[in-house]
């Protein structure tokens, strides 16, 4: 959920969430939107939650406000006032990597936010589970790593891992 503070919040206030640079009033929504904001809850006029936003990419974005009086809530340009900036942090999907067995090899993951402090666990391919479901023994394949990235920014990690034969 996205919270916004101000003044005179009302629950017919709107969010719309585009590109990063891109000028409110005049940009649509970014197509890495899965689940745009909808009607929020206010509390007290100073706080309105829009719960259940969901962007797909990792990426820097804009907010765009309306308040919701006059205009429509799909017309691009009711939405004129920037209300902040938001971050979508991770790592990008959608990758798929090939390492020869017992061999070292470098690993470079892209996104946006990263940092030195994350980690990265590899599992046989068709596990289907990430996160907090995926074993060691999910993870056997790996001899050595991945640990501490190498080289961090804030888009790109690297890791050195070596994998034993599957």
């Amino acid at each position: 959920s996205l919270t916004l503070t101000g003044t005179s919040m009302s629950s017919l206030n709107r969010l719309m969430v585009v590109a990063d640079g891109a000028a409110c009033g005049t940009a649509s929504a970014d197509s890495a939107v899965v689940f745009a904001p909808a009607a929020p809850t206010v509390t007290g006029g100073t706080q309105a939650v829009y719960s259940n936003v969901k962007v797909g990419i990792t990426s820097y974005y804009e907010l765009c406000w309306w308040d919701g009086d006059g205009g429509a809530g799909d017309v691009v340009g009711s939405y004129r006032t920037h209300a902040g900036s938001l971050i979508v942090r991770g790592p990008s999907l959608g990758f798929t990597f090939s390492f020869m067995a017992n061999v070292v090899s470098e690993l470079t993951i892209t996104g946006s936010g990263l940092s030195s402090s994350n980690r990265l666990k590899v599992i046989v391919a068709g596990a289907g589970i990430c996160g907090d479901g995926a074993t060691d023994e999910d993870a056997a394949i790996v001899v050595e790593g991945p640990g501490s990235p190498s080289y961090p920014t804030t888009s790109k990690l690297r890791f050195g891992l070596r994998l034993n034969g599957v």
